[in-house]
């Protein structure tokens, strides 16, 4: 019985990605239409930390955004890691990791000015604790629907670069930290994020 829901997790698993990927690429050629030169594409990457207040606790975050434009509509992904435990020897004891899809737009007000920007994202939130060898074998984890709702204020560094400061309320379906506390609650922090066409001909 382990086995076959193991065979059977990887397996929608494998589907769940070959969907994104096929509707990815789908995006990325309807974007690229009518391209004279060849089929291109601008993309995102974003890196950022801060903190999340969920519980009643102060807990550190670091968040990882990615994905690709439609215009000013943007398509992409995250995952949001909140360390819930530390300990010795191993820094990490228990965590929870935030994941999901989005959907964000930002407001161009002009060159070289702040821009705000929205995003929501829906996805699903996972916790696990390290077993007695300090390794995170997804014994006793648990997945919860989840979803994130962001706002915040875009400021150019360059053509490249630019700097986020950002809040977001995260709702869960009642998921709970291994002290019985909600992990749903607001986000605090800031990133870096680098943007880049990408053309095949």
């Amino acid at each position: 019985m382990v086995k076959h829901a193991e065979r059977t997790g990887r397996v929608r698993g494998n589907a769940t990605a070959r969907v994104a990927t096929l509707f990815a690429l789908s995006l990325i050629v309807i974007a690229s239409a009518g391209a004279q030169d060849g089929m291109s594409w601008r993309s995102y990457a974003e890196l950022g930390g801060g903190i999340s207040v969920s519980g009643g606790d102060i807990r550190p975050l670091v968040a990882i955004e990615s994905g690709l434009f439609l215009g000013a509509v943007e398509l992409g992904s995250y995952v949001h890691l909140l360390p819930l435990e530390f300990g010795s020897p191993d820094l990490l004891q228990a965590a929870a990791v935030a994941y999901g899809g989005s959907v964000g737009y930002s407001l161009d007000t002009g060159n070289d000015t702040v821009k705000p920007f929205g995003r929501i994202g829906l996805g699903g939130i996972y916790k696990a604790e390290a077993d007695d060898e300090g390794a995170f074998s997804g014994m006793g984890a648990e997945r919860k629907f989840a979803c994130v709702f962001t706002l915040g204020v875009e400021l150019p560094l360059s053509e490249r670069w630019s700097a986020r400061l950002w809040g977001a309320y995260r709702l869960t379906d009642n998921a709970l930290d291994f002290d019985g506390k909600p992990l749903s609650g607001f986000d605090l922090g800031a990133s870096i994020r680098a943007h880049w066409t990408t053309t095949v001909r």
